[in-house]
């Protein structure tokens, strides 16, 4: 039974890609990157997850995020799309 788990939810890990940060970009701005786990994604697939982690970031200081920009990269025949978004908390 345990081994199910650990497998669907390495699958689940697989399917929805990663997502790092913030870090800082100075004066109160910050950007959030996610990646795709698959080569020849779009990118697309991966802002919800940089704004969803932006949106974490700031309620834990009791704020809101205000996205100032949104970047996707298209993923090549062996790179995986990615997505950053730069934000503030206000």
């Amino acid at each position: 039974m345990k081994f199910k788990f650990v497998v669907a939810a390495a699958m689940v890990a697989l399917l929805t890609g990663c997502a790092g940060g913030p870090e800082s970009l100075g004066n109160g701005r910050y950007v959030v990157a996610a990646q795709s786990m698959w080569a020849g994604t779009t990118g697309e697939g991966q802002i919800g997850d940089a704004v969803k982690k932006a949106n974490q970031f700031c309620a834990k200081q009791g704020k809101e995020a205000v996205v100032e920009n949104l970047n996707t990269t298209r993923g090549g025949f062996q790179t995986a799309g990615a997505a950053s978004v730069i934000f503030t908390c206000k």
